[in-house]
């Protein structure tokens, strides 16, 4: 069996430091040019040079030995960050025009003059033409933008609800996601549910009601059980679980009712685990539902409850037409 090394971090800090090591260089000689000292480069510093060139070209042919087909996305890239690069090179060859005028004080021959003058202008003209090159989404009209990404919802869209809930997946519809992406796991009883984490602890308050089954695996409860979890709660306080919200008081807890249907995807799963070999505990499948216009088959089963009690409100199924969940 191979060993897979991430070697992403050793080249991007030794590509930074070359590039700091030459820039700074640079701005020595820069200096030195400034002030009217002769540039004598030491040894040191030319082995450096010679080493990073070396080093370059030798990345570079690796790089597109191995992955030839990623030198799209250089293109992709600069779509982004070409504005903000051209606004980088008018700072600089601004910055530089008085560098230039000197060394042009300073010649001596007409032709050096001319040569310097005609250098420096062809340069700034190719600059200020540059932009009528650009196609970057940045800098379009709305209407010349070409069409959306096709975007899938992971979990939902877990940045705007609790992740693999219905609330969830109803509001990346209502951003007119492509498709969705769910967890699948099947609870001890042969329940499929929605969970991602091997245990209930991130996302349900699962050490408040079974605080001695906090770490036991999320397969290893009864739907029973899993119904008596809040799974919104945690949401409500810390959404990105990096630091706490001051959310309303009053903001509604929602928590799931009962299952009483299930889609064709986990009437699949469930028969799955039915079947002979009872030493399959868990299955857990990746379910894309890659058309989300034609309907969320899901969900005339799922019942949103507040934490005050079970409600009436029932989500029913996608509308084909206007591809959008109802709460009757």
């Amino acid at each position: 069996m191979g060993y897979w090394s991430d070697w992403s971090i050793p080249i991007l800090v030794t590509t930074a430091a070359g590039f700091t090591y030459i820039t700074a260089l640079l701005i020595l000689a820069l200096c030195h040019i400034a002030v009217g000292q002769q540039m004598n480069l030491h040894w040191i510093h030319k082995i450096g040079l010679i080493t990073t060139l070396i080093s370059t070209v030798v990345t570079m042919s690796c790089v597109a030995q191995l992955w030839d087909d990623e030198w799209g996305m250089v293109v992709i890239s600069l779509q982004a960050t070409a504005p903000f690069l051209h606004l980088g090179a008018l700072v600089a060859v601004t910055a530089l025009s008085w560098l230039v005028s000197g060394q042009f004080a300073k010649a001596e021959r007409a032709t050096s003059q001319l040569l310097m003058l005609g250098t420096y202008f062809a340069v700034v003209l190719g600059l200020y033409l540059v932009p009528l090159t650009f196609s970057s989404p940045c800098i379009m009209e709305r209407k010349d933008l070409g069409p959306r990404p096709a975007i899938l919802g992971h979990r939902g869209a877990p940045m705007l609800a609790p992740e693999n809930t219905l609330m969830s997946f109803q509001r990346a519809v209502e951003e007119k996601v492509y498709g969705v992406q769910a967890d699948v796991v099947i609870s001890y009883d042969g329940v499929p549910f929605l969970m991602h984490d091997q245990t209930l602890r991130r996302t349900t308050n699962v050490e408040e009601v079974f605080p001695e089954l906090a770490y036991d695996h999320s397969s290893m409860f009864n739907w029973t059980d899993l119904e008596r979890l809040n799974a919104g709660k945690w949401f409500l306080k810390d959404p990105l679980q990096t630091r706490t919200f001051p959310f309303s008081a009053s903001a509604p807890r929602w928590r799931f009712g009962s299952i009483r249907t299930y889609n064709p995807e986990q009437i699949m799963l469930s028969a799955a685990v039915r079947r002979s070999s009872r030493e399959v505990n868990i299955m857990k499948e990746k379910l894309i539902f890659s058309e989300i216009n034609s309907g969320l088959e899901a969900t005339d089963g799922f019942s949103l409850c507040s934490e005050n009690g079970y409600a009436n409100e029932v989500v029913t199924p996608i509308d084909h037409r206007e591809g959008k969940l109802r709460i009757n």
